[in-house]
């Protein structure tokens, strides 16, 4: 389970990235209990373009991230 955290930015990148991956499944729940909330085109777009400029912070972080022994 992914949660924010306010000292670990990539957090929210890869909860945004699972969000995009899962974009379908999400709206089709959100229609079937009749929510108003669905995510919309431009939504889901700029949440993308978010996510594909920060992937490559995310995968240096994580490079800077390894201990070496």
């Amino acid at each position: 389970m992914l949660s924010d955290n306010a000292t670990r930015w990539n957090c929210a990148y890869r909860m945004v990235e699972r969000l995009i991956n899962r974009k379908d499944a999400v709206n089709e729940v959100l229609s079937d209990k009749k929510c108003d909330m669905l995510l919309f085109v431009s939504e889901l777009q700029s949440l993308e373009e978010m996510v594909e400029l920060l992937k490559y912070f995310a995968v240096q972080t994580g490079n800077l991230s390894v201990v070496v022994i």
